[in-house]
């Protein structure tokens, strides 16, 4: 999706309407890897983490993820551990 594009859309957010596009997937899990060719940073509140691919966890809504223009993840549901 273009930055213009993206730009034009984003008001669809606040309605909600956003998850009808075709660009947007909405998922619903505990965890998952995510993983980009080529590998990326992955930052959290600003501070650098490593790189892709990356395992999360987490609470149910707590977790919002950006993903550079041009770049399309490869989202996984995570393997449980104990």
């Amino acid at each position: 999706m273009s930055r213009l594009r993206a730009l034009r859309l984003f008001p669809s957010v606040f309605s909600g309407t956003h998850l009808e596009l075709p660009e947007v997937r909405l998922l619903r899990t505990r965890g998952f890897v995510l993983t980009t060719e080529p590998a990326l940073a992955v930052e959290a509140d600003g501070e650098a983490l490593g790189a892709t691919p990356a395992s999360y966890r987490a609470l149910p809504g707590e977790l919002p993820i950006v993903v550079p223009p041009g770049r399309v993840p490869v989202v996984q549901p995570a393997v449980a551990t104990n």
